[in-house]
């Protein structure tokens, strides 16, 4: 079972994966992705939930 993003990381990059699967990480801690790429040092831009009227949206 993969439990940390090092794990994640190795199985995609040696490829024996080309997908990982981390459901039951998810239903423990929602908030696993933002703790991944923090410590991938990336970059997370939080999307905004609202906008101004006729303010276009960026993608």
């Amino acid at each position: 079972m993969i439990r940390t993003y090092e794990q994640a990381e190795e199985v995609v990059s040696n490829g024996r994966a080309d997908l990982v699967a981390i459901g039951r990480g998810f239903l423990r801690y929602p908030y696993l992705l933002l703790r991944w790429a923090k410590q991938a040092g990336l970059k997370w831009r939080y999307p905004s939930s609202t906008r101004e009227p006729g303010e276009e949206v960026q993608g």
